[in-house]
């Protein structure tokens, strides 16, 4: 491997070799920790993942409806799905990110959501503040119809 460059795995497991970039903002492992606490308690959020990418902090949404399935309504739907099969089936599915956190300076954080109208991509900054204020107010929506009013 050259000097300077490293292996990534993304989420979905694409394995790449990119450039040590050493510029970017630098994310404290508190800060994610934070974004994973407040995730786990959200039932909705089971399956979700939270990466660092590129200096931000990412929250990804498994892309498969099996996902949001749980016990009881996989029996609603005649499925005999036990937790060991729904955790198997979360390993084997496809993420895309939902929300994000990026750093603005002075330890604040703005608050981004995924579009799906039109091309789709990121909105613009829904708030600033500190990360805590933000996790709060908006990591419990995802998930929920709420999610589609934070416009």
């Amino acid at each position: 491997m050259p000097e300077g460059y490293e292996f990534t795995e993304s989420i979905n497991g694409v394995v790449s070799v990119r450039r040590i970039d050493r510029r970017g903002p630098q994310i404290p492992e508190q800060d994610v920790e934070l974004v994973c606490v407040e995730m786990a308690r959200h039932g909705q959020l089971r399956y979700h993942r939270v990466e660092c990418v590129r200096g931000e902090i990412v929250i990804f949404e498994p892309s498969s409806g099996l996902m949001t399935l749980d016990a009881e309504h996989a029996r609603w739907f005649g499925i005999r799905w036990n937790e060991p099969a729904l955790d198997h089936l979360a390993t084997h599915t496809r993420y895309a990110p939902v929300l994000k956190f990026v750093p603005c300076g002075s330890g604040d954080y703005a608050v981004q959501r995924m579009t799906y109208r039109g091309q789709g991509g990121w909105s613009w900054s829904l708030a600033h503040g500190p990360l805590v204020e933000l996790v709060g107010r908006f990591v419990g929506k995802i998930g929920t119809d709420a999610f589609f009013d934070l416009m």
